[in-house]
């Protein structure tokens, strides 16, 4: 994330979102957002992406936010539970899953080019009612597009919570 503030980014998560606590696997991508939010003592790490939907879907129920980090590579791990909880009882969660290997061999470790490039059509594969996302170009897209994100995200949790 070039030019995202990490502070700026992760006091909206919590203001405009709601978001109290973060969860999830390491990810050198988003190392940034997971250091501050292991220094504000508000991350659980956590042994698998599915534990980390779990996780997230039991603070839910008890009425806190969890927004769960993780890799790209990690969706496949989360499926069952993102199938079987968090879809089955309507549970919204907000993701942040850094994007890796999206430009192909070479440039990445291996492991992460066949998920770099599949990794929308896992999320649409989830069949649960998954917000629209978008994948971000470091290079482009500024803190005014994640701002633009999080603000539509709002208003799809608030119609969520009115259902």
């Amino acid at each position: 994330m070039n030019k995202v503030d990490t502070t700026k980014f992760m006091e909206l998560l919590k203001s405009e979102l709601s978001i109290e606590e973060f969860s999830g696997v390491p990810c050198s991508n988003l190392k940034y957002l997971i250091n501050y939010a292991k220094n504000k003592d508000m991350y659980t790490e956590v042994p698998n992406e599915g534990e980390a939907v779990a996780y997230s879907a039991g603070a839910y129920i008890g009425g806190k936010r969890v927004a769960i980090m993780m890799q790209n590579s990690g969706i496949s791990n989360a499926m069952s539970a993102l199938s079987s909880l968090s879809g089955i009882f309507e549970i919204p969660q907000v993701f942040i899953i850094g994007h890796r290997g999206i430009d192909g061999p070479g440039t990445d470790e291996p492991q992460h080019n066949i998920t770099g490039k599949v990794c929308p059509q896992w999320l649409m594969s989830c069949n649960v009612n998954v917000l629209p996302f978008r994948v971000l170009d470091t290079e482009d897209d500024d803190f005014d597009t994640l701002e633009d994100m999080i603000k539509f995200a709002k208003e799809v949790l608030e119609v969520e919570k009115q259902s």
